[in-house]
C-alpha cells in the first residue's frame, strides 16, 4: 500500500523497536524508537541488497522521495550502486577518475606513508641518542 501524508504524520515511535513502512519500488520509511523517520531506498546490485538513506521526513517530503527514488532506479538500471557513488562523492572522490586525478591520489597516499615511515624512524634515532648519553 502507497504511503500518505496523513499516514506517514500518524506513524508513532516504538518503545526498543525500529520498524519500516514500505511505499513499494523500493522506497522506505524507516521510524526509530527516538521518533525519527527517515527514507531509506534498499535495492539490489550486483546479487547483494544494498541501502541508501535518502533523508528526513519531513525535511525530505513524500513527493521528493518519490522523485529521488525513480533517479535511484535509473541509476542502478545503469549498473551503478548509488550507495557506493555517495560514499565516494562524500570522500570527494568520483568513479572514473581523470589520469591527473590518479596520480594525484597516489602521490597523497605515497606521500603520507613516506612522512609516517620518516617520523617513525626519526623518533627511534632520536630516542637511541638520548639514551646513549
Amino acid at each position: 500500500m502507497a504511503l500518505t501524508d496523513a499516514l506517514i504524520k500518524g506513524l508513532k515511535p516504538i518503545a526498543d523497536s525500529r520498524y519500516s513502512k514500505a511505499d513499494g519500488g523500493g522506497l522506505l520509511l524507516d521510524v526509530t524508537p527516538g521518533g525519527v523517520k527517515s527514507w531509506v531506498f534498499r535495492y539490489q546490485f550486483g546479487g547483494k541488497r544494498e541501502k541508501m538513506v535518502i533523508g528526513r521526513y519531513p525535511d525530505v517530503t513524500l513527493k521528493a522521495a518519490r522523485d529521488e527514488r525513480s533517479k535511484l532506479v535509473a541509476q542502478v538500471a545503469r549498473g551503478e550502486s548509488p550507495a557506493a557513488e555517495k560514499k565516494l562523492a562524500r570522500a570527494g572522490l568520483t568513479t572514473n577518475p581523470t589520469v591527473r586525478e590518479f596520480g594525484e591520489r597516489v602521490a597523497t597516499i605515497t606521500a603520507g606513508l613516506i612522512v609516517t615511515s620518516w617520523v617513525s624512524i626519526a623518533r627511534i634515532a632520536s630516542l637511541r641518542t638520548v639514551g646513549e648519553q
